[in-house]
């Protein structure tokens, strides 16, 4: 039996022997409940990285906010990296326990988590002793460069803890455990909220100080999985040795392979853009950097949205009530479109607040003020491409979520981009990007609805 064989039989089986309760009731209600509570959080995670922005623009530096800027673009690699490890981690975990099998849902946590470190560990070397260069790719060059190496060199050495953390965050959602898992979230938020201010200005050291605060926060996020996890007891189940770690090693590959190859797609068009934003001098990168860490807070609902829908897909998928699938794609694209068109409206209302509170002047305020005014209302054409992810990867067709975000990030935003970067304005260059969505989301719901209408004839 093949591993996608072996998974089906076992989502089969969950279905029957515990109360699916999604397959009943009204899908809106389920999709507005898990989104919401699901992007909890991530509003928590999200918000260190716009807290570290905030107290390094109170500053009034454009070259420090354009550091900050080019150092998290290449920190966004590695993020994604640590959420790809940490969905095969919950994939895992939550199937095992499930289906009644803790001693299987250890060994993966046991297995995933000694990936998470051998992987997480030579990524942060490689990128410790190539950080001048990584950022020079990006078209950073003087005080800004020598800024933003820095900046990315300190934070980059506590990856394998954060990596470590959000795989056991994994563990205690997958163990029902959200309340715990948003604390330790928040824990890492406050954390950075309080030493942000004075690790910056009451001792003085500016761009050290939020790259400092950010190692607490995220250290903060480590011992307070490690605790959480310990005393949910999760891995007193089983003894394992290494040939039992060894037999998980096929499904976590088949996991984390497609989600991390997914997820760095987002990156990778990020990272192309930053270089094109580049030619315009730090201001604009200051503002570009400021719209890439408001987006993912406002937004952080739709960011949550594919995760969310995940089990209700699942579960009504493997009763065989494909209307209910189709019914959950559709009231998932009218509650997305139905909240960013409020939370665009709020931006639009209260955009020069926002710009204000930044100090954003020149260019950054110009950025600023499009998304706020515009460019926020076009995330609808993104969150067709989450609905459209979740229902990939709930029919074994991870692959498809793959090339799609591959192709927003390639083929849908880089000739645009170049284009516009050539021939106008910085302002230019986020149309640019934001013409991709358009054109991807098309390709991503046709897609979606076939998908759903092929396992619909097969079941």
């Amino acid at each position: 039996m093949t591993f996608i064989n072996r998974h089906k039989a076992q989502a089969e089986s969950v279905v029957e022997e515990t109360q699916a309760k999604f397959v009943s009731w009204s899908i809106m209600k389920h999709v507005i409940v898990m989104s919401l509570t699901a992007s909890l959080w991530l509003i928590a995670l999200f918000f260190v990285d716009l807290l570290d922005f905030y107290f390094i623009s109170l500053l009034g530096e454009n070259n420090l906010a354009a550091a900050v800027g080019y150092a998290g673009t290449l920190l966004f690699f590695t993020t994604s990296i640590s959420i790809g490890l940490s969905i095969a981690m919950g994939a895992l975990v939550s199937k095992s326990l499930g289906a009644q099998k803790k001693q299987k849902a250890q060994q993966y946590g046991v297995a995933v988590s000694l990936f998470i470190l051998l992987t997480s560990l030579p990524i942060t070397l490689w990128v410790w002793f190539g950080a001048e260069y990584l950022v020079s790719l990006l078209w950073a060059s003087g005080e800004t460069l020598n800024l933003a190496t820095r900046y990315l060199k300190i934070v980059i050495l506590w990856m394998p803890l954060m990596s470590f953390a959000m795989g056991l965050n994994a563990i205690l959602r997958s163990m029902w455990d959200a309340k715990n898992s948003m604390m330790i979230l928040l824990l890492a938020s406050i954390v950075n909220g309080i030493l942000d201010p004075i690790l910056i200005f009451w001792f003085g050291l500016w761009l050290d100080g939020a790259a400092y605060a950010t190692l607490c926060s995220r250290l903060a996020m480590f011992l307070g999985a490690i605790y959480y996890v310990r005393k949910g007891n999760f891995f007193r189940w089983a003894s394992y040795n290494i040939s039992t770690l060894t037999v998980t090693l096929l499904p976590i590959l088949a996991i984390a392979g497609p989600a991390i190859a997914t997820n760095l797609a987002t990156p990778i068009g990020n990272a192309y853009v930053t270089r094109s934003i580049a030619e315009f001098w730090d201001s604009a990168v200051a503002g570009m950097s400021m719209i890439w860490r408001i987006s993912p807070v406002a937004f952080a609902v739709i960011f949550a949205l594919s995760g969310a829908i995940w089990p209700i897909i699942g579960q009504n998928l493997w009763a065989k009530k494909c209307d209910r699938v189709r019914q959950t794609v559709v009231s998932s694209i009218v509650f997305s479109t139905s909240y960013i068109l409020v939370v665009s409206v709020l931006l639009f209302l209260f955009r020069n607040m926002i710009v204000d509170a930044f100090n954003l002047v020149w260019q950054a305020r110009e950025l600023g003020l499009l998304f706020l005014s515009i460019l926020s209302w076009l995330f609808v054409f993104q969150a067709m491409v989450f609905i459209s992810n979740s229902v990939f990867n709930n029919v074994w067709l991870a692959k498809n979520s793959t090339i799609i975000n591959f192709l927003k990030a390639t083929v849908f935003t880089m000739p645009f981009v170049y284009y516009w970067a050539q021939n106008f304005w910085a302002s230019w260059v986020l149309y640019g990007q934001a013409i991709g969505s358009i054109f991807t989301w098309i390709i991503a719901i046709l897609w979606c609805f076939r998908a759903i209408a092929h396992v619909d004839k097969k079941i």
